[in-house]
């Protein structure tokens, strides 16, 4: 994470605060975070006395590294402000936010070690991390390190985990799942809970809640293809996906289908929400082109199968699809990644890519 220390912090250090601060430095000096200051606030901290020679070293290091974190400034959606006796706060600037947190909430190491990624599940955790790295590949920032933790919180116990990473405390970002049926639809109840232990007052915590439906509906078409080329039994969902890229007959549908277990006409015919009913039957995007939709069952707005339904709006992958993606996505260099990216899944790798690279940015550790 972009920790900047704060210009106030240039006078005299009470020892907790030189504890703390001890304790930022030796943490750039694993590369778990980056550090920027003014020119004035590097020279006037190296003085202090009980300063250790590492984390002086730190220091001028830091120092003279100001001019590349220029665009690493620009790149990041949220910093931390090391302040004095301000905050802990969080402000917001457009798109941009700035945590302000006092030196001495640093005086345990524990808070300043690099930050927990925190998913629903493994895969969606690693995925999250592979799109910061794709994001650093964007901005020209490949070279960062992005070190991190991994923590599972397994759907609907998301909110205790984040809750717990709060008030140990410790950064984390949460990354769960909107299970959104529709643009305007309610989010589901994971999503919900999550947002209840977020605090503007607790701000080394924080969640994205994805702009779809799930973590499946980021993946391209070509990911799914490299993770199951080889699996014939998949040949039939894999066929289908060009439909849904952009400018495909389904594509309107991309980010609110159920790609791991399928989605089908039942479901949006008897969705108990008006807005999901109402975009999936949009007349000018007929759901006949999806791959086995009988026209009279949408005509009737009503399924005779019932709960044996066979009208596949969208078929599934199974469970694994996102692990699967995942293990490709991690071998697969950045470019060739680049490439597979269509205008609807790009947007959510570069919205969630740079939200997570805020959070795990670090450097390799600093020998001196």
């Amino acid at each position: 994470m972009l920790l900047e220390l704060a210009d106030e912090l240039a006078g005299d250090l009470a020892s907790e605060e030189v504890e703390a601060l001890q304790n930022v430095l030796r943490a750039r000096r694993k590369g778990l975070h980056l550090l920027r200051a003014s020119d004035r606030l590097f020279a006037a901290l190296a003085s202090v006395a009980s300063l250790a020679e590492p984390e002086r070293a730190i220091l001028e290091k830091s120092r003279g590294q100001q001019v590349q974190k220029k665009a690493l400034f620009r790149a990041v959606q949220r910093r931390v402000l090391v302040s004095r006796d301000t905050g802990p706060s969080l402000e917001r600037d457009g798109g941009r936010e700035t945590a302000i947190v006092p030196l001495r909430h640093f005086a345990p190491f524990s808070v300043a070690d690099c930050s927990f990624v925190l998913g629903e599940g493994e895969p969606d955790a690693r995925m999250a991390v592979r799109m910061a790295r794709y994001f650093a590949h964007t901005r020209g920032l490949e070279r960062l390190r992005l070190p991190h933790h991994v923590a599972v919180g397994g759907g609907g116990g998301t909110s205790v985990q984040l809750r717990l990473h709060r008030e140990r405390p410790c950064f984390c970002i949460a990354v769960v799942d909107s299970d959104r049926a529709a643009p305007g639809c309610e989010e589901g109840r994971t999503a919900v809970e999550a947002r209840g232990e977020v605090d503007d007052a607790e701000p080394w915590v924080a969640l994205h809640v994805l702009d779809c439906r799930a973590m499946e509906n980021t993946l391209p078409r070509g990911l799914m293809e490299e993770a199951y080329g080889d699996d014939h039994q998949k040949r039939r969902p894999l066929d289908q996906m060009e439909r849904f890229d952009e400018g495909g007959a389904l594509a309107r549908y991309r980010d609110y289908s159920d790609f791991k277990h399928g989605t089908r006409l039942k479901w949006v015919l008897e969705h108990p929400e008006e807005d999901a009913r109402r975009f999936w039957l949009a007349p000018e995007a007929p759901l006949t082109a999806a791959p086995s939709v009988d026209e009279d069952c949408l005509a009737q707005r009503a399924c005779p199968k019932g709960k044996d339904c066979t009208c596949d709006v969208a078929y599934g992958f199974g469970q694994p699809l996102l692990k699967k993606c995942v293990d490709a996505a991690e071998k697969m260099p950045d470019q060739e990644l680049e490439e597979l990216l269509c205008q609807k899944t790009r947007r959510h790798w570069c919205a969630l890519g740079r939200t997570v690279f805020s959070w795990v940015c670090g450097t390799g550790e600093t020998r001196v």
